[in-house]
């Protein structure tokens, strides 16, 4: 690269003089410098790379173009990271040698969503038919949740959701085996996943009835004067409508306090 002088001399004949004319003019110029370099595609959260061929130099800086993610260069070999998911333009900028000038070359790149995750506190929701049942969501990963994304399969299931420890509240079913299917609604970066559980229903138990007692004391007394009988309960209460004699429906027994006088 640069600017000559062509220096030509003639050969001459037995009848010529050799003359010589040096105003030619000669100029060299520079040619750009090329970059080439495959694709770089990796998950969010890794790095990718890719190893570059410089045609007339070397690698001068490499940056993502409209983004701040992390780029190392190590000889040819240009490594990138720190990238949310989507797609992205690698810039890198030659330094060439002297015959070639400095050139942007540009590679592709593109990041990977990745799936969110999260897991069930327990392996079983169980509860009664008149209750309801719930679970926490924990280690979530990626996403939230909300009830539109929720349901037991092959019902008309209540599903409530608390932000407030990622709870998920179930009720309003019969008894039976249900599954309650939860799906994760993925940020930016993330892919969806969908997780199921299983619910078991059962009936309200019965309460047992306990019966009440009642002890009285033997009542004896002269004919012609009265008698008194104490009263013990147990579960319950005597009224004065209860008390009688059997066989003399005449007799008015009273109900003082706990005792029965006759």
């Amino acid at each position: 690269v640069g600017n000559y002088t062509l220096i030509v001399t003639t050969i001459p004949d037995a009848n010529h003089n050799a003359i010589t004319d040096s105003n030619i003019k000669i100029i060299v110029n520079k040619i750009d410098s090329s970059v080439i370099g495959d694709r770089i595609t990796f998950d969010y959260g890794g790095s990718g790379f890719t190893t570059v061929t410089v045609v007339g130099g070397t690698i001068s800086k490499a940056e993502i173009v409209g983004y701040s993610g992390k780029t190392i260069v190590e000889g040819n070999k240009v490594t990138v990271s720190g990238l949310d998911a989507g797609d992205y333009t690698l810039q890198i900028t030659t330094a060439p040698y002297s015959n070639y000038n400095s050139v942007n070359g540009l590679i592709d790149v593109s990041v990977n969503r990745v799936d969110g995750s999260f897991k069930f506190a327990k392996n079983l929701i169980s509860f009664t038919s008149d209750s309801y049942g719930s679970v926490s969501l924990e280690n979530v990963v990626g996403g939230s949740f909300n009830p539109s994304n929720m349901s037991v399969l092959g019902s008309s299931a209540e599903i409530s959701y608390i932000d407030d420890g990622n709870v998920v509240m179930v009720s309003n079913l019969a008894k039976g085996d249900y599954y309650l299917s939860v799906t994760l609604i993925p940020d930016a970066n993330h892919n969806p996943v969908t997780k199921t559980i299983p619910v078991k229903v059962t009936n309200p138990s019965t309460p047992s009835i306990v019966l009440s007692t009642l002890e009285i004391t033997p009542v004896t007394f002269y004919y012609g004067g009265s008698g008194s009988s104490t009263v013990s309960v147990a579960g319950g209460t005597v009224e004065q409508s209860g008390i009688s004699i059997d066989g003399h429906p005449e007799v008015k027994p009273n109900l003082v306090g706990n005792k029965i006088v006759v």
